[in-house]
């Protein structure tokens, strides 16, 4: 999102087989970085004053493992090219940041959800700056 308004949204299925929810929430983190970073520098480019990026998941493992450099037993098989995230984190570059599971907007578009769900996100798109 920028400025409140949703300027990308994709869903693809995973290339690679995870061994746990937080290993795939990780690998999704990474890839949905990738079209950050292409959207910061085209804002970049016409002069945006943008800083950081945020990046929001609702899978706090996920989170830690892109925000902590050490590699444990639980991430140690995971592909290299998905840790580039933990560089950027400490350069401040890209700011990670939980969002709960009642708040993800994502989620009316991968999940089944309830019909008081599915209207409380629809809410949130249209008016994203009330609280709801």
């Amino acid at each position: 999102m920028f400025n409140n308004n949703v300027v990308s949204w994709g869903s693809v299925k995973q290339k690679v087989v995870t061994l746990s929810t937080a290993e795939s929430e990780y690998i999704s983190v990474t890839e949905g970085l990738k079209s950050a970073i292409c959207f910061s520098n085209l804002l970049k480019n016409l002069a945006s004053n943008s800083t950081f990026i945020e990046l929001s998941g609702d899978n706090l493992a996920s989170l830690i493992l892109a925000s902590h450099k050490s590699n444990h037993q639980a991430s140690k098989h995971i592909d290299i090219k998905y840790h580039f995230i933990r560089n950027l984190v400490a350069k401040v570059v890209v700011k990670v940041t939980y969002v709960s599971t009642k708040q993800n907007i994502s989620d009316m578009l991968t999940k089944v959800i309830d019909g008081s769900s599915l209207r409380h996100l629809k809410k949130l798109i249209m008016n994203p700056k009330e609280e709801c």
